[in-house]
């Protein structure tokens, strides 16, 4: 037993270290795409010789083995990223004529997936549409020859001279730092006397490899090749996508250790970074005054430690970048606004109203983002209730760093409510199927094997959703979440089969499957994962979470069965007062079931509360069992007395109780 203790005791040791190394070394990772565009900067003395052959030498050693460059095991919704990067590659391979094997096999990849460039289901790096064609016109300067269809090619071409001209039709403010940043897919077109209005102290151009790549290329800048020259020393062979990043990386490091509640093991190093950070605030580092999301995590991790930083220099870098303006809907833009978001919770002065804006402007993006995003947009039968689900969970879990307890609630609600109502009043029986199959297999070709437009999109917006929860959840708690959807969408199959076939069941029968078709298993046990209790296999398991779910959701169900069985009952559904009085044989009438149903709710509440309280025998930690009584108050406020959720214009509530704000009474003197 002593050597066992000896030997944990040594891993956690050795694990400490490990962490701890990580503040002095910052660990980025290769990017093949920067890489690829620094190996095709020519030497500034013989322009037919690279400047940096190690970083050739790296993309002929690194091709992945489906032909492509990238991250191995790439996600196929990231596969434009792939693309991107691939081509880059073998750009850089055909201007210096090396690798004849390494380019056709790459070629032959994009070939196979030139479609995706054009799908408007997957995720686009930053400026895709312009920097992917620009690549294609570079290809064809080099004579490399791609076979796919002429028409796909000029399809892209146009789309990308119109987003070219919706550019220039906006402000210089708001134009010139987007086309700036993505200078490698304009070319000999670009306006490099601007860009060069971006060139930083260090020499780099948004500390970004490929975009300082281009612009040496074009313009053999001393500052330029300086930079890349700083970055090749440091990572060797292969750059990574932003650098300098080490204030974000060690405060990334910092805020990670504290999510996961061992921050007190590195208290030292902590208080080393934090305090060079602010001295880095102080002296207006660029590394932190140039780029908005390094700026408001600094803010947020610096404010939160108690050094007294003001908001305005986080203010003024959004409004003078037009950072707000000119995201153009990228996907990597959402974790920059992410980022402002949790900034923006950090308000402590009275009058920081431009913080206040902020927060205002990036929740409401984070929102819509998400939503069409997902093409959530198009589903016209699926009620609209962004703004009720993330009021819901704003008014329950408000602490900065639940942010993940909080979005996982928010968007498990809409999409819940989505999938409710395609089960309800829009799915086919075949339809139905077709989505828990999609669910089921999970690797599934979305353009051939979904029964419609609408099956598309919900399966694409879940597999989405669950694929993030999963990644996120895996760090924490290492779940699945999966089965909680598939538990859900089999429930509400069998509520559909019932109405479709007649079917009136037992009471028993009812209250079995309709405490699941209530839709807060895909919700409540996957945001457990991030209220930051480590929760094990047996307390997932165990009968006092079951049953704690259980009592929430049969409350939550009879609750809105005795305020919505009138309108169910026209619409030939079933519910608990409706059985209750058609198994009574009309010994009971309807006002007399609610009664007796409402008997049933306070008994099912009185015990959840019991088991919230309960300390003596109880396996799940407090702060998780405090979530389901949360859900409980939540279902209270939207059915009480009535389905406020699909009716009631609960708009008014939300919106006084979280934009308007609050002022002082004012007592008039002479009382």
């Amino acid at each position: 037993m002593g050597i066992v203790f000896q030997s944990v005791g040594e891993s956690f040791h050795n694990t400490k270290e490990r962490i701890r190394k990580l503040f002095d070394k910052a660990e980025l990772s290769a990017s093949s795409y920067d890489t690829a565009w620094v190996a095709m900067v020519p030497s500034p003395h013989y322009s037919q010789t690279p400047s940096f052959p190690e970083c050739l030498d790296w993309l002929l050693e690194n091709q992945l083995h489906d032909g492509s460059w990238g991250r191995p095991h790439h996600n196929p919704l990231l596969l434009k990223d792939t693309l991107s990067s691939t081509l880059a590659s073998i750009l850089a391979l055909k201007r210096w004529m090396v690798g004849e094997e390494q380019i056709n096999k790459g070629l032959r990849f994009i070939e196979l997936n030139f479609s995706s460039a054009t799908d408007n289901s997957l995720h686009s790096p930053i400026g895709f549409d312009i920097i992917f064609p620009g690549m294609l016109e570079y290809a064809q300067d080099l004579d490399l020859k791609i076979n796919v269809e002429p028409t796909a090619v000029n399809a892209m071409t146009d789309k990308r001279k119109l987003e070219l001209i919706r550019c220039k039709e906006r402000k210089p403010q708001e134009r010139d730092p987007y086309l700036a940043y993505i200078s490698e897919g304009i070319g000999k077109s670009q306006d490099w006397e601007m860009v060069m209005k971006y060139q930083r102290k260090n020499g780099s151009l948004f500390n970004s490899p490929s975009t300082t790549a281009a612009a040496f290329s074009h313009l053999q800048n001393a500052g330029c090749l300086n930079y890349l020259r700083s970055a090749v020393q440091k990572f060797g062979r292969a750059v990574p996508t932003v650098y300098p990043f080490d204030i974000y990386m060690r405060l990334s490091l910092i805020d990670n250790l504290e999510s996961l509640g061992i921050d007190r093991h590195f208290r030292k190093e902590i208080n080393s970074v934090l305090d060079e950070t602010y001295s880095c605030w102080l002296n207006g580092e660029q590394e932190i005054f140039m780029d908005a999301t390094t700026c408001a995590l600094a803010f947020r991790i610096l404010r939160v430690h108690g050094y007294d930083v003001s908001s305005d220099p986080l203010t003024e870098i959004t409004k003078q970048q037009c950072y707000l303006d000119s995201l153009h809907g990228d996907l990597n833009a959402t974790s920059d606004v992410l980022e402002l978001y949790k900034a923006s919770q950090i308000i402590i002065h009275p009058d920081e109203f431009a913080l206040e804006k902020l927060h205002s402007w990036s929740e409401s993006f984070l929102k819509q983002k998400w939503i069409l995003e997902n093409n959530i947009d198009k589903l016209k039968f699926a009620r609209k209730t962004g703004p009720y689900c993330y009021f819901s969970i704003a008014a329950t879990l408000f602490a900065p760093e639940l942010f993940d307890a909080r979005m996982t609630w928010a968007k498990a609600s809409m999409l819940t409510t989505v999938v409710d109502d395609f089960f309800d009043d829009e799915g086919s029986m075949e339809e139905l199927l077709n989505l828990i199959q999609l669910v089921e297999r999970w690797d599934v070709n979305v353009e051939t094997d979904c029964l419609s437009e609408e099956i598309r999109i919900i399966f694409l917006a879940l597999r989405r959703f669950i694929c993030d929860i999963e990644d996120r959840a895996f760090l924490w708690q290492a779940r699945s979440v999966k089965s909680h959807w598939l538990n859900l969408m089999r429930s509400m199959l069998k509520e559909a089969e019932w109405a479709r076939s007649a079917t009136v069941p037992t009471m028993e029968e009812y209250i079995a499957n309709a405490y699941v078709s209530f839709a807060l298993e895909p919700i409540v046990p996957p945001t457990l994962y991030f209220l930051g209790p480590k929760l094990s296999h047996d307390v997932v398991q165990s009968s006092e979470l079951n049953t704690l779910f259980k009592l929430m959701s049969t409350c939550g169900r009879l609750l809105n069965d005795s305020v919505t069985f009138k309108r169910e009952s026209g619409q030939g559904k079933l519910n608990s007062v409706l059985l209750h009085v058609i198994h009574s044989n009309g010994a009971i009438s309807e006002e007399e079931a609610i009664k007796e149903i409402r008997g049933v709710l306070d008994s099912h509440r009185r015990e959840l509360l019991r088991l919230v309280l309960q300390e003596t025998g109880s396996v799940v930690p407090r702060v998780c069992k405090e979530l389901f009584w949360m859900m409980n108050k939540v279902n209270h406020f939207f059915y009480d007395k009535e389905d406020k959720f699909t009716f009631y214009d609960t708009r008014k509530t939300v919106k006084e109780i979280i934009h308007v704000p609050i002022f002082p009474r004012k007592f008039n003197s002479s009382s």
